[in-house]
């Protein structure tokens, strides 16, 4: 087991919204050191998963 926390991966998290809740949800967890991915639709977030899936999706309950 590595217990150097400097060569540990970062996890991503994918952020799929149209709000302004985008932005402030990405600043935040990239102040507490997660790789984030922002995309605003549905599409986008299917495209991105494809080529390199993330470890957490957060998504707007609400997108089309």
């Amino acid at each position: 087991m590595n217990t150097n926390p400097q060569t540990e991966s970062k996890d991503t998290i994918l952020l799929v919204d149209r709000s302004k809740n985008l932005k402030l949800l990405s600043y935040s967890l990239l102040n507490i050191d997660y790789i984030v991915w922002r995309v605003i639709s549905g599409r986008m977030a299917r495209k991105t998963v494809k080529i390199k899936p993330p470890d957490v999706v957060i998504l707007d309950v609400k997108m089309p």
